[in-house]
């Protein structure tokens, strides 16, 4: 089991020590690595184990491998984003567009759950767009007013996030079809798409 778990909280990318064409995406927070996208295994996988095993002795093969494969293998993950902290974050950020990025919680704060962003998320949209009173938040948030404008706060930030990605969308819809088919068309050809007569 990797020895060095002294990574900082933050999103990693560092090729993979086996296919160095394989970018390897991570995130930590309070000493746990996780594989980004969450449950994306891009650890090698245990080979079958010998059918002539039987439960005990299955057991132990495993053990081995993990001890031989699969730990020295994630030692030399850690070992390479802890070698290049800002190149790892780098690489992160160049394979996972920023509205898909891992929210990773300040130092001592714990992770939201999806009750708070909702509420943050409602709460902003509330007093900003609909232009409740902080005291109408409340009510219809049943917080206290610290509460509520904490999350008025947070979820202006998530708000402009989504308003960003929606204006994203919008932009590339009020693209024409053919402007939007001649950036996709064969290279090699040059050849556009020519519209049904």
């Amino acid at each position: 089991m990797p020895q060095d778990m002294k990574l900082p909280d933050g999103s990693y990318g560092t090729p993979d020590p086996d296919q160095p064409h394989i970018m390897t995406l991570w995130w930590v927070h309070k000493r746990k690595m996780k594989t980004w996208p969450p449950k994306h295994r891009w650890a090698p996988f245990p080979p079958k184990a010998p059918a002539e095993l039987d439960g005990h002795a299955r057991r132990e093969w495993r053990d081995a491998w993990y001890d031989s494969t699969y730990w020295p293998w994630k030692q030399a993950v850690i070992d390479a984003i802890a070698a290049g902290l800002d190149t790892a974050r780098a690489n992160f950020a160049e394979h996972v567009a920023p509205e898909d990025r891992p929210v990773i919680p300040a130092a001592g704060k714990k992770p939201k759950t999806d009750k708070v962003r909702n509420e943050e998320i409602k709460a902003a949209f509330l007093y900003d767009v609909r232009g409740l009173s902080l005291e109408d938040v409340m009510g219809s948030l049943n917080l206290p007013q610290t509460t509520a404008w904490r999350r008025i706060e947070s979820g202006r930030l998530l708000l402009a996030q989504v308003q960003d990605a929606i204006d994203r969308v919008k932009a590339i819809e009020s693209r024409s079809p053919w402007l939007i088919a001649a950036d996709l068309m064969d290279a090699q050809s040059g050849e556009l798409p020519r519209a049904n007569p």
